[in-house]
């Protein structure tokens, strides 16, 4: 026999400890024992120390943790003794085990061990601990904490006191000066390697993953100040070769633990959310198609529901699903044509229409409480967000938003939401109309669109008057260039593709068109943003009617005039300069039209528009 393990045996206590009579069994070339968490008899140390051969020793957390005990010996005795009688003792660990004296545990330095498990004993200076040791557990540093918790791998109580130590103290680390000690930069991999670890090995064991989770957190947001203050001008770099994938592992197996054990999981998957979250906005590179599909697996988990009775925790489950779709979110919007298409290929068009659906219903029913409709409200305008983002010039998830019925939720939404009189409201409406609009730029499916209901909205929301209920920022003008664009996208086919027989005929949707536009202020600020100048082109073209010409033109000079380096540069590239220089030079061309031509003109050419250029324009 050259181990025995007598730890955690529960029957023995002060009035029937562990006789260690039992070592006189035992092979004297014995090289390791562990009684860790059991209740043994100190009186009979002396076997104990007969062990001359032993290299490995576990006492932790020997539960004679009051001094009213008054054992016939002490445990400071043992540390004294074995300094002479154990020479070969290489490990020892004495982790939450009562020492009266500090200069007990330094007798220990005669035998320089290569490892001390010193964690919740008497507070020995760090320095003091490190001549016993080349390893010292302790809970004075952040490497101690992180040998302790590697070491104590299968002991859960003892692991989940220390990784609660982890978390309050680095909770509370700048309080502490710990950061300033310890840089996180160099820690983080390692400590990172540890916990996620941890999680792995217990994903089943709720408290303990509670702390993992709250761990990662705490120690995340930590890291990601400190890196931020040093790196604020340079580019993400991984803190060691391979971290980005190692953390997306670590991340996708901890919240895949967490949704596969556990029916109320939402603090644990709030963390785990949170952290994903950080890393993205740190590091673009981080998301992948992987760690979008955990995000979607979440949105399942709480809104795959048709209907159901509303949760009592409904906004921490609002929370959880809003940082969620922010993930995907940014993905998506840094996301290529080709990674769009591969969104479409794993139906998250459908999924997020499906999330939609789900938190508009819930909406109807009015779960009461003013901040839970608040939060289903911003709930909505996200999935609306994400859903405008992927069909951005990708047809086919345009197609797909149409064939799961996502007109006919447009439509309901539309008509619950009114009146629209808050912003929360707006900003939903506006992101509708953004996924209206990507619709309409796609030539084959925009006809999809000429309903009486859907163009009814869209004809209301051109001159939609969002300051009767005290409204500012861009929605407002998002709003009307958004339902005006729609509609000038679907009459630029030209009269003959018009039924006449609907609610309004062509020259009415154009009159509109025209009347909305020429109240709008072409330096009004702005918050779309578009890759390609090419869909708002088309319309310049024959056979687009002059009201269609009209929306087109105000687009193109307010983009140009609110951000010039980012859009007349596009304008040139896609030839739009020479479609204004051929438009307003028609001989039917309308002034207004003419004089939005030459403003986006002087722009394109490198003009500042000052008071002079606007006196001449307008002359």
């Amino acid at each position: 026999l050259r181990w025995l393990g007598l730890s955690k045996l529960k029957k023995h206590n002060r009035s029937s400890p562990l006789s260690l009579q039992l070592l006189s069994c035992v092979n004297p070339s014995l090289l390791g024992l562990d009684l860790s968490e059991t209740y043994w008899d100190l009186s009979q140390h002396a076997k104990l120390l007969e062990l001359k051969c032993l290299e490995v020793l576990d006492i932790s957390q020997f539960p004679s943790t009051s001094e009213s005990d008054d054992p016939a010996c002490s445990l400071d005795d043992v540390l004294r003794e074995s300094v002479c009688r154990m020479t070969s003792l290489r490990s020892l660990d004495i982790s939450k085990c009562l020492v009266y004296q500090y200069e007990a545990v330094l007798s220990l330095s005669t035998l320089r061990l290569q490892f001390l498990g010193a964690y919740g004993i008497l507070e020995v200076p760090i320095t003091m601990l490190e001549k016993v040791a080349d390893e010292v557990a302790t809970h004075q540093t952040l490497a101690g904490t992180l040998l302790r918790i590697q070491k104590c791998r299968n002991k859960v109580v003892l692991l989940e006191q220390t990784l609660e130590h982890l978390y309050h103290r680095h909770s509370y680390m700048a309080n502490l000066g710990f950061a300033r000690a310890t840089p996180p930069e160099s820690m983080y991999p390692r400590l990172f390697d540890v916990v996620l670890e941890i999680g792995e090995r217990y994903s089943g064991h709720r408290e303990i993953m509670q702390f993992v989770a709250a761990c990662l957190f705490s120690f995340n947001n930590l890291y990601f100040q400190h890196y931020q203050s040093r790196h604020s001008s340079e580019g993400f770099e991984e803190p060691y070769p391979g971290h980005r994938s190692h953390v997306q592992r670590g991340l996708i197996l901890l919240t895949m633990g967490v949704l596969d054990n556990y029916t109320r999981p939402e603090d644990l998957l709030h963390h785990c959310v949170r952290i994903i979250g950080d890393y993205i906005m740190y590091d673009e590179d981080f998301m992948s198609l992987e760690v979008t599909h955990v995000m979607t697996l979440i949105l399942e988990n709480y809104w795959t529901a048709v209907s159901f009775d509303v949760p009592s925790n409904i906004d921490k489950i609002c929370e959880i699903s809003l940082l969620a779709l922010n993930n995907i979110n940014r993905f998506v919007c840094q996301a290529s044509g080709e990674k769009k298409v591969q969104f479409g290929q794993m139906e998250l068009v459908e999924l997020i229409l499906s999330t939609a659906r789900s938190v508009f219903r819930l909406f109807q029913r009015d779960p009461g409480g003013h901040n839970v409709l608040i939060m289903l409200k911003i709930l909505l305008a996200q999935a609306w967000s994400l859903l405008w983002n992927i069909t951005d010039e990708q047809a086919d998830n345009c197609d797909r938003f149409i064939r799961s019925d996502g007109l006919q939720l447009y439509y309901d939404t539309f008509v619950t939401c009114q009146p629209l009189d808050d912003r929360y409201i707006t900003t939903l409406i506006r992101n509708m109309l953004g996924l209206m609009g990507n619709i309409a730029e796609v030539h084959h499916i925009r006809a999809k669109l000429k309903t009486d209901d859907l163009l009814r909205s869209f004809y209301l929301l051109q001159s939609f008057n969002g300051e009767t209920y005290g409204q500012e920022g861009c929605d407002i003008i998002e709003i009307r260039y958004s339902a005006a664009g729609i509609l000038s996208h679907i009459c630029s086919e030209g009269p003959e593709m018009w039924d006449e027989g609907g609610a309004y005929t062509y020259q009415e949707i154009l009159d509109g068109i025209e009347a909305a536009v020429s109240s709008w202020d072409h330096q009004s600020h702005r918050s779309i943003n578009y890759k390609s100048f090419h869909p708002i082109l088309n319309i310049l073209r024959p056979p687009s009617p002059y009201s269609c010409k009209l929306w087109a033109v105000w687009a193109l000079t307010n983009l140009c005039e609110f951000r010039p380096k980012r859009f007349v540069p596009m304008l040139r590239r896609d030839g739009g300069v020479e479609l204004l220089e051929s438009l307003r030079y028609e001989d039917d061309c309308p002034a207004s039209i003419r004089r939005l031509c030459v403003l986006a003109l002087v722009l394109a050419y490198d003009q500042s528009i000052g008071p002079e250029i606007e006196e001449l324009i307008v002359g």
